[in-house]
């Protein structure tokens, strides 16, 4: 088989987040701002979740958590601190 013939399976992106959230009359502001600011980890981890699913039914009632989730202001994934502690210089043998 050669390659051009196997069926390509893409990703879905942010349009496939905004393109679910209306087609399934999920519109919220909250929930499409907290998606706008996640990391790729958690980002890629939400949309991943919605393009798995078999069922369309599955797939609501996955996306109805998720925006619930984001409304919240939860993630999948913790998100990685961006604080850095820095121990100050005590010398060579400090």
């Amino acid at each position: 088989m050669k390659t051009k013939d196997l069926p390509v399976k893409r990703f879905a992106s942010r349009a496939a987040w905004e393109t679910w959230l209306a087609k399934h009359h999920e519109r919220s502001p909250v929930a499409e701002g907290a998606f706008a600011e996640l990391d790729s980890q958690n980002r890629y981890a939400i949309l991943y979740r919605l393009q798995a699913a078999k069922q369309a039914d599955t797939r609501q009632r996955r996306l109805s958590t998720f925006v619930r989730m984001l409304e919240r202001g939860e993630t999948l994934h913790p998100r990685k601190s961006t604080e850095v502690h820095v121990e100050p210089f005590r010398g060579r043998f400090g």
